[in-house]
């Protein structure tokens, strides 16, 4: 049998290497974050209460993380996806491999805008605005470069997107009770008038090739880019998140009815004959998006009693309801479908704060190309 002084000294050394790990630990935990830094899965999977389906949730509702403006990319492949979070103490730019579960922080920035937030040229660069300043950075050596400088003494205004080639990128400017719309060369920095006005000008989106801008003005959406802006001539009501179908064509959006018994629906504004139609009535539906080929929509539905994600098959208007979101303004679910259309993916704070969820909808969505 060992001496009581041996017998003593061996607890005493583990607690201590054991304190000394628990204060490394936590100090590591202070210190492990900045650019580059990567982080393991804090994915978790739960059977949807509605459906049963299994739903997996990509981040920690302990944190904030969002998506970035419908209108920008978010995803390149079909398993990584950009989006930002707070984890850090502030919100950072951040890349999740959702099959992995792993992420890496691609930024260092001072005053993110997360809708501001866009992938271009597949995954090779990045684009968003910290601050005043639009910054661009290269995603596989985070080497990064300002862009464009909004002036001193004027107001950058809601909204910013890139277009599809990431040639360029689209902002507002006021100053003075005007109100601008500004193209900006991605490559070379120089920026162009494209609207002036009075009236409010907000939440511009690429629509068809590189020129050609969507963008609301006095409360209607209007098309610029070539010549003098021309107003869109959709259905009566409000015109929410217009996007471009490079599949159809056209413009596809949700409108929501003047008159409450009615319900809100999708319609689609096609650019070369200038009509507009009905593409589908649907449950409500108050932030939604189209698949590549626009055959299927993802809506999230404004409902109290069913505040669920679901499928709409544009062929037979047909919806089916894949989960439940719950959250508390279901306007920031903002569902979107992967680039292959095998996988949605939507904002809630269902579990606390807002996080990231995704499930996989190959069952009933067939397969688009990449």
């Amino acid at each position: 049998m060992n001496s009581g002084g041996t017998e003593t000294s061996v607890p005493l050394l583990l607690r201590r290497s054991f304190l000394f790990g628990l204060a490394t630990a936590g100090l590591r935990s202070q210190t492990a974050t900045g650019k580059g830094q990567t982080f393991p899965s804090e994915a978790r999977r739960y059977a949807d209460g509605a459906t049963e389906f299994m739903v997996t949730r990509l981040t920690n509702p302990e944190n904030t993380s969002l998506l970035t403006a419908p209108a920008n990319r978010s995803m390149s492949g079909r398993n990584v996806l950009v989006y930002s979070s707070d984890r850090s103490g502030r919100m950072e730019v951040y890349r999740l491999d959702i099959k992995s579960g792993q992420t890496r922080q691609l930024t260092d920035a001072e005053a993110l805008d997360p809708r501001s937030v866009a992938l271009a040229q597949g995954e090779r660069f990045l684009y968003f605005f910290d601050g005043s300043v639009l910054k661009q950075s290269t995603v596989s050596s985070l080497r990064e470069r300002d862009v464009y400088r909004v002036a001193e003494g004027v107001e950058r205004g809601r909204g910013f997107c890139v277009v599809p080639d990431g040639s360029a990128g689209y902002l507002v400017e006021q100053s003075g009770g005007r109100s601008k719309l500004v193209r900006v060369n991605l490559a070379t920095g120089q920026a162009r008038s494209i609207v002036e006005t009075a009236e409010t000008l907000e939440d511009p989106a690429p629509c068809g090739g590189t020129q050609l801008i969507l963008f609301k003005q006095g409360g209607n959406w209007h098309l610029g880019g070539n010549g003098a802006p021309v107003r869109l001539a959709v259905a009566a009501g409000e015109a929410v998140s217009p996007l471009w179908s490079t599949a159809t064509g056209s413009v596809v959006y949700l409108n929501i009815s003047p008159e409450r018994a009615q319900l809100n629906s999708i319609r689609e504004f096609t650019l070369q004959t200038k009509g507009d139609k009905l593409v589908s009535k649907t449950s409500q539906f108050v932030s939604f998006s189209p698949n590549p080929d626009a055959s299927v929509f993802v809506g999230a539905s404004g409902s109290k009693a069913s505040p669920n994600v679901l499928l709409l098959v544009r062929s037979v208007r047909r919806e089916l309801t894949i989960c439940e979101h719950r959250a508390r303004d279901p306007r920031m679910v903002n569902p979107m479908f992967a680039p292959n259309s095998q996988r949605v993916l939507f904002g809630s704070d269902l579990h606390g704060k807002p996080a990231i969820y995704t499930m996989n909808v190959e069952r009933f969505v067939e397969e688009t190309e990449l």
